[in-house]
């Protein structure tokens, strides 16, 4: 940011209502995360330090910080427990692995940075299952003086962010608004100054000073408001703010389990990193009754009703010219595993599963099935090992679903066939967005489009051959092939 900006960040950020109310977000973010003691933090373009600061007060971590900025090191004190040193976050000077958590306050799009290149850094440099809590402004039609003053040139989406995050090896938790009760009020002004005013010469910050009295009504507004999006979710805001984890290591890529041999109701226990990939959709369902509740029973019944034509339609791709061995990848009760079973051409009918519970339901509905216990992302199954691999809605649920993909694709034989389906943008779940961070909106998992699907499909290295809407377009799901296949 501009010179003079550190000086009046220095001046107000103890006292006003926005840097208090933004320093609350973070800080009850890394409080939900529950750090052991002494946890090593990383507050990623630290500035004046105000965020490590309040981190050490309130949390027993060990904090680090870095700014590239000789303006922001210049007001360091040199507080106790606080290690910071100057550093670009394109580049950090720092090992693999070295913090439990890292935080970063509105510095992905400022000048200079390479967004997908600094996430990339930030994931290095936590250890496996480490968290990043990262807030960035929203909406580039908002960019204004202010963001020239501190030399923000780029404003984000939820969904551009959630992509870059994926992109670069994240599992995003949750990515919600914040400051939706201000939000009218901040684009009505940021809107008058860009189009209603002359451009200044030299661009200058939106901070004023504020009456004692206005300055504590807006903290008071302010932090009323986190306290309920805390909860549901805002589906508009002027910052993001997203906390997302790195992926963990998991033991399950041993050649022993990777070469399992097919025994009906052989269920070997998953590892304890692959369980808790499943915990936010589990809890989610939890609270609407969970397995053999009312609402259980009812969506089994749906269930049912959408695998029957599901089936039908992978039945009629399965590789021709001989028997096939077929599997459920993220499977549930396995509802369409049964189905499938009975199909021509159809010699084995496997599911594999992170529910143990759910595939104990499923054997003893159908005591034929081949059932596993296994994590998505790491299929205990040898290479080429299916003619047919299939999911339909559980790997939106996951924090990479493109590995889940990768996966399929590694089981499958060269001519085979792999079937991803997942709930429709454009179809009656359009809403999901809207309500994404509630419990609902988790357990439905996030919508795509078909275009989103088939890139998806692309990327693990399959050619989408046909598709298919299904359950009256609340889902929809793609037929591929290995591109290796002649």
């Amino acid at each position: 940011m501009e010179s003079a900006e550190y000086a009046k960040l220095r001046e107000y950020e103890d006292w006003y209502w926005w840097y208090r109310a933004q320093r609350e977000h973070v800080v009850r973010a890394v409080e939900r995360l529950r750090l052991p003691p002494g946890a090593r933090v990383l507050d990623a373009g630290c500035g004046t330090g105000r965020n490590l600061i309040e981190l050490t007060r309130r949390c027993s971590i060990t904090a680090y910080g870095f700014d590239v900025a000789p303006e922001a090191a210049a007001t360091w004190n040199g507080e106790v427990g606080v290690y910071r040193c100057r550093a670009s976050v394109n580049d950090l000077p720092y090992a693999d692995s070295s913090f439990d958590a890292v935080i970063s306050v509105d510095v992905l799009g400022c000048r200079g940075v390479d967004a997908r290149r600094s996430l990339g850094e930030l994931r290095r440099v936590l250890r496996p299952g480490g968290a990043l809590v990262l807030v960035v402004p929203a909406y580039q039609w908002l960019h204004s003086a202010h963001d020239r003053a501190v030399h923000s040139v780029v404003r984000f989406t939820r969904w551009r962010l959630r992509r870059m995050a994926h992109e670069t090896g994240f599992g995003v938790d949750t990515a919600s608004h914040c400051f939706p009760l201000f939000f009218p009020a901040i684009a009505g002004v940021r809107l008058f100054q860009n189009f209603g005013t002359k451009r200044a010469s030299v661009a200058r910050s939106d901070l004023r000073p504020l009456p004692t009295w206005v300055n504590r009504t807006l903290w008071w507004i302010a932090r009323a408001e986190r306290l309920v999006t805390a909860r549901v979710g805002a589906p508009f805001g002027s910052t993001i703010l997203m906390v997302a984890r790195a992926p963990e290591l998991t033991v399950a890529k041993t050649a022993d389990v990777r070469h399992m041999t097919f025994h009906a109701g052989r269920m070997p226990a998953a590892p304890e990193a692959a369980r808790m990939a499943a915990v936010p959709a589990t809890r989610s369902w939890e609270f609407f009754g969970g397995a053999g509740s009312m609402p259980d029973r009812v969506y089994d019944w749906l269930r049912r009703g959408v695998n029957a034509r599901l089936v039908r339609f992978l039945a009629q791709h399965l590789p021709t010219g001989r028997s096939v061995r077929v599997l459920e990848a993220g499977s549930g009760t396995a509802v369409a595993s049964s189905l499938l079973a009975r199909q021509p051409g159809v010699r084995m009918s496997v599911c594999v599963d992170i529910d143990e519970a759910a595939l104990r339901e499923a054997r003893r509905r159908d005591p034929t099935i081949s059932a596993v216990v296994g994590d998505l992302n790491c299929l205990p199954f040898a290479d080429d090992a299916f003619g047919l691999v299939y999911n339909s809605s559980t790997v939106e649920h996951l924090p990479l679903p493109e590995w889940a993909v990768r996966e399929m694709h590694r089981v499958c034989q060269p001519d085979g066939r792999v079937f991803v389906g997942v709930p429709y943008r454009f179809g009656p779940l359009w809403f999901q967005p809207i309500i994404r961070n509630t419990r609902l909106g988790v357990w439905l998992g996030p919508v795509f489009s078909r275009t989103e699907l088939d890139r998806m499909m692309r990327r693990a290295a399959l050619r989408p051959m046909t598709h298919l809407r299904y359950f009256w377009s609340f889902f929809v799901g793609t037929v591929a092939q290995r591109t290796d296949h002649s």
